[in-house]
């Protein structure tokens, strides 16, 4: 199927599985997994699927780069793929747009239509620097689910996975903080890309997830990420700084809506014939 249709047709889906944005205050406490969301990208080449985590006014989305960019065959230059997003907190789906990209940190900012969704807050420098552990919230099972090779049907709920590592070191480059690494990988594998790196017991992200890194002989392996005040860099000179300043939440829970995100899901599998490639 080509692209052009392909387009016309999850737009029809977007309109089936969005509703109505409710701007009445949710009084409830907003927990980090209600910043998640799914990441899905297609280009002529491939499809994929990863997680993403929402920031400042809840406009801005963080995430992989390899999830959101596609290398031609030959490797000369990389396409961008036609990004959509699902959020799980409001059981709704929109495009996102991708608004800065740093292909040697593997990290992207998407820009969705999501004024006052829970977002995390940005951990500074000093807090990540003395950071002795940090927690990685994503949704792998959700996004195994919709790999090419997955065998079992879509989960029924929203599942949100926790692995609490170690800090190794964090790599500085001119003075600057640049990604964080961990000591160990715990049960992090397919379906972790994108997911946001906490400091424990709070809603402050230090990174994005993006890769396991291993030493010759795979000895010793890391999870590593780029740490937020690159995200603030990028965002910074993309000219949307002001989305960066929090807003007051205002965007309702999607009350029995989450199950709208495996509907989508299939959707999408039955629009391109196969299910989703994940980036990791």
């Amino acid at each position: 199927m080509d692209i052009p249709k392909a387009v016309c047709i999850v737009f029809v889906l977007l309109a089936i599985y969005s509703p109505a944005l409710l701007y009445a205050p949710d009084t409830g406490a907003i927990r980090p997994e209600d910043s998640l969301v799914v990441v899905t990208s297609s280009t002529p080449m491939g499809k994929r699927a990863g997680n993403g985590f929402v920031i400042g006014d809840g406009t801005l989305v963080v995430t992989a780069h390899h999830l959101v960019f596609e290398e031609s065959e030959q490797g000369g230059h990389e396409m961008p793929g036609l990004v959509s997003l699902v959020s799980p907190y409001l059981g709704q789906a929109c495009y996102g747009e991708i608004l800065a990209a740093d292909e040697e940190l593997d990290l992207a900012v998407l820009k969705a239509a999501w004024q006052g969704h829970p977002a995390l807050q940005l951990a500074d420098d000093n807090s990540i620097l003395s950071a002795e552990r940090l927690q990685i919230i994503g949704m792998p099972e959700v996004i195994y689910s919709i790999r090419p090779d997955a065998n079992e049907p879509f989960p029924e709920s929203v599942t949100f996975q926790r692995q609490e590592l170690p800090g190794d070191f964090v790599a500085v480059r001119q003075q600057n903080p640049r990604f964080v690494s961990l000591r160990g990988i715990g049960q992090l594998g397919g379906g972790w890309s994108g997911s946001p790196m906490l400091l424990p017991g709070s809603c402050k992200a230090a990174g994005c997830f993006v890769r396991l890194q291993g030493t010759k002989g795979q000895r010793f392996v890391s999870a590593q990420g780029p740490v937020m005040s690159q995200v603030k860099r990028l965002v910074v000179q993309a000219g949307q700084e002001k989305s960066l300043h929090p807003v007051e939440h205002g965007l309702s829970r999607g009350k029995g809506r989450k199950q709208r995100l495996f509907a989508y899901s299939q959707g999408l599998q039955e629009l391109f014939g196969q299910r989703l490639q994940s980036g990791i």
